[in-house]
C-alpha cells in the first residue's frame, strides 16, 4: 500500500515541480485546476517508459525513488496567492465533494459483497478493467490487447497503466480505479472556472461555467415529455438517454457527469485539455500581459502527454493553441515554438508508439456533415442537440469584446473539425464534441454573467435559461445515478485470486465471448479472443497491414470448447494454456462444452474446482501447451 501511495501522492509533486518551472505566483484554483492533470500526465508517461525496460516492481521503484529525489532538490520553488477567496474554497471543496459522489455512484459502488456501476460503465469499462488488471497483474509489458491474445494494444491507456501501478503498488481495487477520476474530474470543474475567469473577468460567468460543463444538456425532454406524457424525472431520464444515438440524433443529449465522465479515456483527456487551453490562456497574455512562454512550453507538455491519455486531446489542443497563440502571441515564431516543440517532441514519440501496431483501415477520413445528409440536417442536427446552448454562445459573442470574439476562432476550429473528420467507426464515438463543447462554455457562461450582473430582472432571465440549457442533463445524471448493475460479486474476487496465484502472469486463458469475464477483467489474464464490440469499435478488426483474425479465433473458441477436430491444433497454435468452464460458458448459446473432451487426462489437468454463488467454476490447464513465458 506504501508504494501505491507513494505513487499518487508523487503525482502531485510532480505536477507540483513542472508548475513551478513558471516562477510566478498562482491563484489556489488555478493552481489545484493544473497541478494533477499535468502530475498524472508526466507520471504516467515517464513510469511506463521506465516500466518498459526494467521489471515491473524494479521500475514502478525507481520511478518513485527518482521523483522523490526530484522533490526533496526541487522543494520550495513553488509559491501561490495566500489569500483564498471564500467562494473558491467553496468551489474546490465542491468540485472534490461532487466528483468522488459521482463516481461513487456511477462507476464503481462498493455494496459490502459485490460493486456495483451505472449503465454506461457497465457497458464501457471492463475494457479498462481489464487493462488496469493486465498491467498490475498480467505482466503487460510492452502491453497487448487484454481481449486479443497475441495482438499489441491499440488505445489511449495511459489513465490504466495509472490505476495498475496504484493496484500493483497496494492500494485497493476501487481505491486504484477511481481516485484518480476524482481528482481528474475536480481539476477539470477548477479548470472551466479558472479558464472563464481569464477570459470574461467574471466570478458570476466562471461559476455559470462550471454548471453549463457539468450539467449540459439540450432541448431533448421536449421529445420526451411527447412520448411518455405525465412520466417521473425517473422515466424521462430513462426516455433521453435512450435517445442517444437513436433516429433523432440526440447524440449531445447525456451530459458530462452520467456518460462522459465513466467513459474511462474521456476523464483522463477533458481535464489535460482544459489544463493545456488554461496555460495557453495564460501564456499568449489574454489578459494584456507580455507573452509567457514557460506557460505554452507547459501546455505543449500537456498536448505531448494527451495521446496516450486520450487520442483525440492531442489534434484539439494543438488546434486550439496553435490558432490563439497565432491570434494573440507579441512574438508568434517563438511563442509557436515553445508550444509546438515539446507538444510535437512527446507526441510524436506515443502515435509512433500507436501506429506502430497499425491504424483502423479508412480512419480517420474527410467526411463532410457525417452526421446527417445534407447541410440542412447537419444545423438542424446540432440545433436540436445543443438549443439552447448555442444561442447562448452566439448572444456572448455579441456581448464579447475584441479579444473574445478572435478567442472563439479556437473553439469554433473544433467545431469544423468534428463536422469534417471522422476518427471512429462509430461516429457516435468522436468526443471530440466535448471538447468543442468544453472550449466553447466560457463565451456562453460571459452572456449568463452579463444577464446576472444586470439587475433582478437579468438575473432572473440568465436561470431560466441556464434551467432550460441544464434540465436534460440532469435528468440524466439522475437516471444513470439510480441505476444500478451488479459488476463483480466476491466469489469472482475469490476467483481471480486463485487465478492470479496459480497460474503464470502472461498465461493465455480460453472464456466465452463476454465483457465482464473476472479471468481477464479482475485477474488480468489475456482471453484468447473477447467481446467483438470492443475491438470492431475501435477499428481494430480491420487494420490496415495487418490482419487481426478475430473471426479465425472466434470458431477456434468455439472448436475447442466442442472438442471438435483440429481443437488440439487451435490449443497448441494459440497458445491457450488454461480454459474455463464456469456458468459463463454453460449458459452461453454460442458454446457447446464436450464434458468428455475436458475429461481425457492427456489432453487437460482440472486445476481448480469450486462452487461461487452456488455454481460450479472449473478451471483446465491444456497439458501440451507449453507455459506461457
Amino acid at each position: 500500500m506504501i508504494l501505491g501511495l507513494l505513487y499518487l501522492a508523487l503525482t502531485f509533486a510532480v505536477g507540483w515541480l513542472a508548475l513551478s518551472f513558471l516562477g510566478r505566483r498562482m491563484r489556489l484554483v488555478e493552481l489545484l485546476a493544473l497541478v494533477f492533470p499535468l502530475g498524472f500526465g508526466i507520471s504516467a508517461a515517464s513510469c511506463f517508459a521506465i516500466v518498459l525496460f526494467l521489471h515491473l516492481p524494479y521500475g514502478l521503484l525507481v520511478w518513485v525513488v527518482a521523483a522523490l529525489a526530484l522533490v526533496f532538490f526541487a522543494r520550495g520553488r513553488l509559491s501561490w496567492e495566500k489569500t483564498v477567496s471564500r467562494l473558491e474554497l467553496a468551489l474546490i471543496v465542491f468540485a472534490l465533494l461532487l466528483a468522488g459522489f459521482n463516481f461513487y455512484r456511477l462507476q464503481l459502488e462498493p455494496t459490502g459483497h459485490s460493486y456495483l456501476a451505472s449503465r454506461i460503465a457497465f457497458n464501457d469499462n471492463m475494457l479498462h478493467n481489464a487493462m488496469v488488471s493486465s498491467f498490475a497483474y498480467g505482466d503487460n509489458y510492452p502491453p497487448e490487447e487484454p481481449f486479443l491474445a497475441g495482438f499489441p494494444l491499440h488505445y489511449h491507456f495511459f489513465i490504466n497503466f495509472y490505476s495498475g501501478m496504484l493496484l500493483y503498488g497496494g492500494l485497493g481495487f476501487w481505491e486504484s480505479f477511481v481516485f484518480p477520476e476524482i481528482f481528474l474530474l475536480a481539476s477539470a470543474i477548477l479548470g472551466i472556472y479558472a479558464v472563464t475567469n481569464r477570459l470574461a473577468g467574471s466570478r458570476a460567468a466562471s461559476l455559470f461555467a462550471v454548471a453549463l460543463l457539468l450539467f449540459n444538456g439540450n432541448l431533448a425532454v421536449i421529445s420526451a415529455l411527447e412520448k411518455s406524457p405525465g412520466a417521473g424525472p425517473y422515466e424521462i431520464g430513462n426516455i433521453i438517454s435512450d435517445m442517444y444515438g437513436g433516429a433523432e440524433k440526440y447524440f449531445g443529449s447525456d451530459e458530462l457527469l452520467a456518460t462522459m465522465t465513466p467513459l474511462r479515456a474521456l476523464v483522463g483527456g477533458l481535464p489535460v485539455f482544459i489544463a493545456g487551453l488554461l496555460l495557453v490562456v495564460i501564456g499568449v497574455g489574454l489578459n494584456g500581459k507580455a507573452d509567457d512562454r514557460r506557460a505554452l512550453a507547459l501546455a505543449g507538455m500537456a498536448a505531448g502527454v494527451s495521446p496516450l491519455i486520450h487520442g483525440f486531446c492531442f489534434p484539439c489542443l494543438g488546434i486550439v493553441g496553435g490558432i490563439l497563440i497565432l491570434l494573440f502571441a507579441r512574438d508568434k515564431a517563438r511563442a509557436l515554438a515553445w508550444f509546438a516543440v515539446p507538444a510535437l517532441l512527446l507526441g510524436g514519440i506515443e502515435f509512433l508508439f500507436i501506429f506502430s501496431t497499425g491504424t483502423p483501415k479508412g480512419y480517420p477520413h474527410f467526411n463532410l456533415f457525417y452526421m446527417a445528409e445534407d447541410i440542412p440536417s447537419a444545423v438542424m442536427v446540432w440545433v436540436r442537440n445543443w438549443s439552447p446552448f448555442i444561442f447562448l454562445v452566439l448572444a456572448g459573442i455579441g456581448l464579447a469584446n475584441y479579444k473574445q470574439k478572435m478567442y472563439y476562432l479556437a473553439p469554433l476550429a473544433l467545431f469544423a473539425l468534428v463536422n469534417t473528420v471522422q476518427y471512429q467507426p462509430f461516429e457516435i464515438d468522436n468526443q471530440v464534441i466535448f471538447l468543442w463543447y468544453a472550449a466553447s462554455v466560457p463565451l456562453a457562461a460571459l452572456f449568463l454573467g452579463r444577464l446576472w450582473e444586470n439587475g433582478k430582472a437579468g438575473a432572473l432571465v440568465a436561470l431560466m435559461l441556464l434551467s432550460a440549457s441544464m434540465i436534460s442533463g440532469m435528468l440524466v445524471w439522475y437516471y444513470h445515478a439510480n441505476t444500478r448493475y451488479e459488476v463483480y460479486s466476491d466469489g469472482e474476487f475469490g476467483f481471480a485470486e486463485w487465478l492470479r496465484g496459480n497460474t503464470p502472469p502472461k498465461s493465455v486463458v480460453l472464456t466465452a465471448i463476454v465483457h465482464t469475464h473476472p479471468a481477464s477483467i479482475l485477474a488480468g489474464r489475456r482471453m484468447l479472443v473477447g467481446i467483438g464490440s470492443y475491438t470492431d469499435g475501435r477499428g481494430l478488426n480491420e487494420l490496415a497491414g495487418r490482419p487481426v483474425n478475430y473471426h479465425e479465433k472466434e470458431a477456434a473458441l468455439k472448436r475447442i470448447y466442442s472438442g471438435a477436430p483440429g481443437a488440439d491444433a487451435d490449443l497448441l497454435g494459440y497458445g491457450v494454456n488454461y480454459v474455463v468452464v464456469s456458468p459463463y460458458e454453460l449458459y452461453s448459446d454460442y458454446i457447446s462444452i464436450n464434458e468428455t473432451f475436458f475429461a481425457d487426462r492427456a489432453r487437460f489437468e482440472k486445476v481448480y474446482d469450486e462452487f461461487i454463488d452456488g455454481r460450479e467454476w472449473r478451471v483446465f490447464r491444456a497439458a501440451g501447451v507449453p507455459p506461457a513465458g
